[in-house]
Formats: structure tokens, C-alpha cells, sequence
């Protein structure tokens, strides 16, 4: 009898620290991330990660941030995922934050979830100007960059420099505030919501029995960073196999970026595919004039199409 693809054995983790560090100790080599830099393919390995997540969580400890919250905003990059893992491996609460919000949304959330610290992406340094000459408890900022300290911030490069003593990482209760997500809003306010370090592993755990990957496939990461469903099934979960992370820059240039990457995994919502559903057979389409792609039609382009 066939054996099903589903709810497969794997060694199974109680906390979310243990698991990062695992992962990245056992792929060391292995390319954890792939991104585009000026149109060329960049890539970080398992052990590169592990280095900026000690980095980080150093950094994070000498300014007294154990059980404390840090906003973390930008685009998805090599450099905000390795302050996320840092955060969640040394006990520092984190809250990601919808890039696309505006100025005063993002403070508020920034003010609402008691974050003392921002990590945010160079492009959006204004954001960080605003939240420094406005919040009231907001007072230390991280620029997720390999630069050099710019004239009014650290950055990644410039905290890598400082020389910070190492140390030993610390044990964390499982039970313990990990993160804070925002709800989308759809329906009233965006609402914080608190999850545990627990819940956040025993998600990675269920999603490593549901699929069957290995260090030689590629998932590309299209979903917006501040989702839970991105962060637990489009990050953590594939570094339990090993595999490597694309990173799509941009949906103008999924196109592009699928190309390139030649991905064998991606992480989806229904929304999306439809989306990618529409581009594609718009362009088909427009390239013949009366012709029009029913759904059978479509599932057959796609089928041709990867395999």
C-alpha cells in the first residue's frame, strides 16, 4: 500500500530556539537565502544565517532587550529574516510591521505593541526619522544594512564592528511572548495579537509532517513578511529540509524573478494565484486576437509550463 504524503514522522521540537539553531547547524553550507543584488543572484548560507542571528542577539542583549519588544519594517531580505530568527532564539519579543501602512499607522502600532527599538529597511529611513521625532518610547533604531553606520543610525555593519561580547544564548520558556502580529484590519482596527514562543513551534511543527522537501529544492518567497502564514510556512518550515529561499522583490517582477530562480516550491494564498492566473492568461490573450482561455485551458498551459 502506497504510503500517504501527509503527517510523516520528524523529530519533533518544543521550542522555536532549539529548532533555528538545529537547522542551521546541520545545513551550515547549504544556501539558506537567494536574492537579487543589481540584477545578480546573491546567496547566504545556513551558517552565514546563524552568524547574524549570534550578531543580532548579542547586540540585542548588551542593550538589556531580553523580554523587551522591537519593531522590525522593511521588505523581505536576508537581513530582516536574520532579526526575526535573532529575535525569537534570545527571548526578545518581535512585531513585524505592514510596510505598506502609513507613517501614523505604523507608529501606532509601534506604540500600541510597547516596542523600544526599530529594525526598518534603508528605504524606509523616513519612517524612522518620523518615529524618532514622534514616539514616546521608541528611542533606539537598527538599520537593516551591510553599510557602514550612516550619519544618525547604526546599522547592521556598524553593530557587527562594535565587538560585542558573545554570549551564552539563553533558555526560554516555551510558554513565554515571542511576537506580536496585527491583524489586516478588514473588519475594524487592526488588532494585536500575541503569540508564544509554543505557538509559534508547534506550527512549524505540524507543516514539517505535511510536506516532503529536501535541501535540493527552492521555494520562492512572494508573501508580505509581517504574515504569520509567510513567516511559519514560507520561512521555517523549508529549514527543517534544508532548502533555499528565493526572494521575489517585487510582484511586477514575479515573472522575472520565477525565471531566474526556477523555483520548485512557492508558498501561496488563493488571492495571489488568481492574480497570477489573470497575468498570465491576459497575455496570452492579448498576443492572439479572439482567443479566450477556459479553466481546463488554463490548468494544461500551467501543467506544460513547469513540467
Amino acid at each position: 500500500m502506497e504510503k500517504s504524503m501527509f503527517y510523516k514522522e520528524r523529530a519533533y521540537y518544543t521550542d522555536i530556539q532549539r529548532y533555528i539553531l538545529d537547522c542551521c547547524d546541520k545545513y551550515g553550507e547549504n544556501v539558506f537565502c537567494r536574492y537579487l543584488k543589481k540584477g545578480e543572484v546573491m546567496c547566504k548560507t545556513y551558517s552565514e544565517l546563524l552568524q547574524y542571528v549570534n550578531m543580532i542577539g548579542n547586540y540585542l542583549y548588551a542593550h538589556d532587550f531580553e523580554n523587551k519588544h522591537i519593531a522590525l519594517l522593511g521588505k523581505t531580505s536576508f537581513e530582516w529574516i536574520a532579526t526575526y530568527l535573532a529575535a525569537l532564539s534570545y527571548g526578545v519579543v518581535v512585531v513585524p510591521i505592514d510596510k505598506a501602512l502609513s507613517n501614523e499607522e505604523i507608529l501606532k502600532q509601534i506604540e500600541f505593541s510597547d516596542s523600544e527599538m526599530l529594525f526598518f529597511d534603508p528605504e524606509y529611513i523616513d519612517v524612522a526619522e518620523y518615529v524618532r521625532n514622534t514616539s514616546s518610547q521608541c528611542n533606539s533604531f537598527v538599520m537593516l544594512s551591510s553599510e557602514e553606520r550612516s550619519s544618525e543610525f547604526d546599522t547592521l555593519k556598524s553593530i557587527a564592528n562594535n565587538n560585542v561580547p558573545a554570549i551564552c544564548i539563553p533558555a526560554l520558556n516555551p510558554e513565554s511572548l515571542a511576537e506580536i502580529v496585527f491583524t489586516s484590519g478588514t473588519t475594524g482596527n487592526s488588532k494585536g495579537v500575541m503569540l508564544s514562543n509554543k505557538n509559534i513551534v508547534s506550527t512549524v511543527m505540524f507543516g514539517i509532517r505535511l510536506v516532503d522537501m529536501s535541501p535540493d529544492d527552492v521555494v520562492l518567497s512572494i508573501m508580505p513578511n509581517n504574515h504569520t502564514y509567510e513567516l511559519s510556512v514560507g520561512i521555517m518550515t523549508p529549514m527543517y529540509f534544508g532548502m533555499s529561499i528565493a526572494i521575489n522583490d517585487s510582484l511586477k517582477r514575479f515573472k522575472q524573478n520565477f525565471l531566474k530562480f526556477k523555483p520548485t516550491t512557492m508558498i501561496v494564498v488563493p488571492a495571489l494565484l488568481h492574480m497570477v492566473k489573470n497575468q498570465i492568461v491576459s497575455g496570452i490573450e492579448s498576443k492572439g486576437k479572439g482567443i479566450k482561455i477556459r479553466q481546463k485551458q488554463f490548468a494544461l498551459i500551467i501543467t506544460n509550463i513547469l513540467y
